[in-house]
């Protein structure tokens, strides 16, 4: 191919577009030996190529391009390239969670790129909060806001494989106000539900950290005592007894509870180890109420 035909084709390339430079991979450019002019613009124009192939690649989502870095041309296809490819690891993070990434490389692009990840951010906190919620609602007593039965159960499975792996104590209290209906009959429901609510709080002020207080059932309270004795667990009940019949009501009576204490036996299970603090309450019931008792 001589140099006029050469001019022949980049006319006809500039008219149809790059399509008509697949000519450079089917036939040789004959420029002769001292035609630099040729050879150069030969060489431009496989550049040319290049950048446009390099460019078609990437609006097709390839990002995968590899464009000679002393082609000129493919430069801008270059750097939006490396910003795409950031572009990707940055929604990766996105994906997983970390919204601390911002896009200010892509003009409009970065704004509605960024307002998107705030909105992420703000539904993926309202998400997390409505885990939070549910899971604080099923695990908590509606009235008293302590631990509900479910709660406890749970707990009370991981402490008794700890007292059984490491023979650390554990204790058992189970408490029931006395003459309930009798306040509720008297005083009306809601008097009722502000005496369960005040005893929830007296037992709560005056007991450990690690110690697990949860409401059982109606008005009746239960309260695992970890790393305690039998005899420290009765002396923590007759504590709890005294200062719920001393405190302030919100009812116009004496409110007592009857207190049932048993400690962990090797070999117990769930059922065993409250059976056995009801009976002891079941005694202080029988007993006269308003008093601790035991069952080892």
């Amino acid at each position: 191919m001589n140099i006029e035909d050469f001019h022949k084709i980049i006319k006809n390339a500039l008219n149809k577009g790059p399509s008509a430079y697949d000519f450079i991979n089917k036939e040789s450019i004959n420029c002769g030996e001292k035609n630099q002019f040729c050879k150069d613009l030969a060489a431009l124009l496989n550049q040319i190529k290049e950048a446009y192939e390099c460019t078609k690649k990437l609006s097709e989502g390839n990002l995968n391009i590899n464009c000679s870095k002393t082609n000129f041309f493919a430069m801008p296809a270059k750097n939006l390239q490396s910003n795409l490819n950031h572009l990707t690891w940055q929604a990766q993070q996105i994906s997983d969670g970390d919204y601390n990434h911002k896009v200010s490389f892509l003009g409009d692009f970065s704004e509605a790129f960024n307002k998107m990840t705030e909105s992420l951010k703000e539904k993926d906190a309202l998400e997390k909060r409505l885990i939070e919620v549910l899971e604080e609602k099923a695990t908590t007593d509606s009235l008293t806001k302590i631990a509900n039965r479910s709660k406890f159960n749970e707990i009370l499975t991981h402490e008794m494989e700890r007292a059984d792996r490491y023979q650390n104590g554990l204790s058992l209290i189970m408490l029931d106000i006395d003459h309930f209906k009798k306040i509720n009959d008297t005083y009306g429901h809601i008097k009722g539900d502000e005496t369960l609510k005040r005893l929830a709080e007296i037992v709560e002020n005056n007991i450990r950290k690690p110690d697990f207080f949860a409401r059982w059932g109606g008005e009746e309270f239960i309260l695992l005592v970890p790393h305690t004795s039998l005899d420290n667990a009765a002396m923590l009940a007759e504590k709890l007894r005294k200062l719920i019949k001393t405190s302030k009501q919100p009812v116009d009576c004496k409110v007592t509870c009857s207190f049932g204490v048993t400690h962990f036996k090797k070999g117990d299970t769930a059922n065993t180890f409250t059976e056995r603090a009801d009976k002891a309450l079941y005694k202080a019931k029988e007993n006269g109420r308003d008093r601790v008792e035991i069952t080892k």
